[in-house]
């Protein structure tokens, strides 16, 4: 699976700051799409539709996290889940989401 620089952007919009403004699980997906242009949004989805496909594991997902440029960290796995299928869910209902 490629890590494009979209993808990069997504994971960087997981900062350190980020719990001074959002606090539940929906509101960090929320503020991490700060961080990405429109153009972004295609090969996001494309790749958070595999990542969360069943294909990997919870603890799967939760080492590719690791090994982004994410600031914040989960201490389970679900966690990292949770937010990624928000934002692919919040990405998808996107009015400029158009799918590849």
């Amino acid at each position: 699976m490629e890590v494009t620089e979209s993808v990069k952007n997504l994971f960087r919009g997981f900062h350190q700051d980020m719990f001074e403004y959002a606090q539940t699980p929906e509101a960090i997906a929320q503020e991490a799409l700060g961080f990405l242009t429109l153009d972004d949004i295609p090969p996001v989805v494309a790749y958070l539709d595999d990542l969360l496909s069943g294909r990997y594991s919870d603890e799967e997902i939760q080492a590719i996290w690791h090994r982004m440029p994410a600031d914040i960290y989960f201490t389970d796995a679900l966690g990292a889940v949770k937010v990624l299928s928000l934002v692919r869910d919040l990405l998808k209902t996107h009015p400029q989401f158009k799918p590849q």
